[in-house]
């Protein structure tokens, strides 16, 4: 009987060796599907502009005054704060024309102070002789008027005397007149003996009265009797204490005066020091973009030093299809990758969008002719967010290219 044919062996490597080929294509084919599939949604969620740049703020330093450098802090590419002092200008030609005149006025209102106090100094000792003087001539005068009231007394005492001798006499010639033993006239010689000796007792009464209010008047420093300043030591005393007075004002105001002029030339001289030295502070924090100065250069008024870059103020400008606006609007989120810098990753939002570059005339009445298959695109700006200090030697990523890429709905 004749043996049936065998079927060969297939080896055992040979059929795991297919399964695995045909695993590796079944995965390859997913990755595919899949990859398509994140592709094509990435197409209907995403836009993305490509090659757009980051843009900033330069800050022109310039000179406040002219003058030398003498001074150098920074260098470019280097971070600042704000405030930072970067360069030190000297200017030696500066005028001093205010100083002097301060100095002038302060000298003179010394001179003046110095005499004012020499005047109230002669009037002091002056106050002291005139005083004196005063207080001698109210002595003298309660002398005086005592003098004249012991003598008025004394010529009362004589007046009253002779008044009673007056009456006795006129009583007598009276009764011999009735009698016939005198004569008339004499009895009209002797009343009239008798009214004058009474005329004279009234008159040094009135007298005595006058000069003890006189007295009173003296012991009060009182005068009854039209004084003249150059004889009467009180109207010289009231006249040299308003001198004083006026002088110790006049002193005061003096010395006021040189305080602020003290003060104001203490001022100067600071204006004049920074002036003469002048000192170039960074406006903003950020980077030094570039420095147009070197140490030991004289720079005028106004001359540029240098440029600073303003890290709080950055943004990238991308230039979309108009069609692309539809999903875009202000503060849409975007994120922009830088191409210089991989691992940073700004992310930012939409500030403005402008539209018709290249194919209108803002304001103008007269069209732009467009040009065929001209492309339409739109400006689309994107703010960054600020940095509180400037990246050393990176300038904030200024100028740096980018991919931008916006999540839309």
């Amino acid at each position: 009987m004749q043996k049936l044919q065998e079927t060969p062996k297939i080896p055992q490597t040979v059929v795991i060796r297919s399964f695995l080929s045909n695993l590796l294509m079944v995965s390859i084919g997913i990755l595919l599907i899949y990859w398509s599939y994140c592709l094509i949604k990435a197409r209907m969620t995403t836009v993305i502009s490509k090659d757009a740049v980051i843009n900033g703020v330069l800050i022109d330093l310039k000179t406040p005054s002219e003058g030398i450098i003498t001074q150098f802090s920074s260098n470019t590419g280097e971070s600042t704060t704000q405030d930072q002092i970067l360069m030190v200008l000297k200017n030696e030609r500066v005028s001093k024309l205010k100083i002097q005149e301060i100095i002038s006025r302060l000298n003179e209102y010394k001179t003046r102070l110095k005499r004012a106090q020499g005047k109230l100094a002669q009037d002091m000792s002056l106050l002291k002789i005139v005083t004196a003087d005063q207080e001698n001539y109210r002595s003298l005068r309660v002398q005086e008027t005592q003098q004249s009231i012991a003598q008025i007394n004394a010529n009362l005492q004589a007046a009253r005397a002779r008044l009673e001798l007056a009456k006795v006499k006129y009583k007598r010639g009276a009764y011999l007149t009735n009698e016939g033993a005198l004569a008339k006239a004499d009895l009209d010689e002797a009343r009239l003996e008798k009214q004058e000796s009474i005329a004279q007792v009234s008159q040094l009464e009135a007298q005595l009265k006058k000069f003890s209010v006189e007295e009173k008047a003296a012991y009060l420093d009182l005068s009854l009797n039209r004084s003249f300043s150059n004889f009467d030591p009180k109207i010289r005393l009231q006249q040299l204490r308003l001198d004083i007075a006026d002088q110790r004002l006049a002193i005061q105001t003096l010395q006021q005066s040189v305080k602020d002029a003290e003060l104001e030339l203490k001022e100067a001289k600071i204006d004049h020091a920074r002036l003469q030295s002048i000192v170039v502070k960074a406006p903003v924090a950020g980077i030094i973009w570039r420095l147009d100065a070197r140490k030991g250069q004289y720079v005028g008024n106004g001359d540029s030093l240098g440029k600073v870059l303003d890290c709080q103020r950055r943004w990238i400008d991308i230039y979309l299809e108009e069609r692309a606006l539809e999903s875009i609007h202000p503060n849409t989120p975007a994120t922009v990758e830088l191409y210089g810098a991989p691992s940073e990753v700004l992310q930012g939002q939409v500030s403005l969008v402008r539209s018709g570059i290249g194919r209108l005339a803002p304001g103008e009445e007269i069209a732009v002719p467009l040009i065929p298959n001209l492309p339409r695109q739109s400006q689309v700006r994107i703010d960054l967010p600020k940095t509180k200090k400037g990246d050393s030697n990176l300038f904030c990523y200024v100028g740096y290219t980018a991919k931008v890429t916006f999540k839309v709905k």
